[in-house]
């Protein structure tokens, strides 16, 4: 990983073309866009955690955030990996899985 701060869903990118041979094609550059979009481009959606997935979120503003999935914890919670949150760089944490910091959990996109 790089210590550089990146946008939210330029890291996420970064981590899904690195995880997939199939790169993430979508035109989205929020974690509501690629929401919205994901089924109709061939992603897979669910309201699950799953390991290597993007967790998409919205907020008042429409931007939202998103992170990578590391691995759903079977507790209530799960492992992710992102970068900007609160202006730094890449930070692994483990956080509940739903709402969080008045952002709203869409759900999660994968392959």
């Amino acid at each position: 990983m790089t210590d550089k701060v990146e946008q939210c869903f330029a890291y996420v990118r970064r981590m899904w073309n690195d995880n997939y041979s199939d790169p993430l094609t979508t035109r989205a550059s929020t974690g509501p866009q690629l929401w919205n979009v994901a089924a109709s481009v061939g992603y897979k959606t669910s309201s699950d955690a799953v390991a290597k997935s993007i967790a998409c979120y919205t907020d008042s503003s429409g931007v939202g955030h998103a992170a990578w999935v590391i691995k759903n914890n079977g507790d209530g919670t799960m492992d992710i990996s992102e970068s900007n949150w609160a202006g730094t760089g890449p930070t692994n944490r483990t956080v509940p899985i739903g709402d969080r910091y008045g952002s709203i959990l869409l759900g999660f996109v994968y392959p």
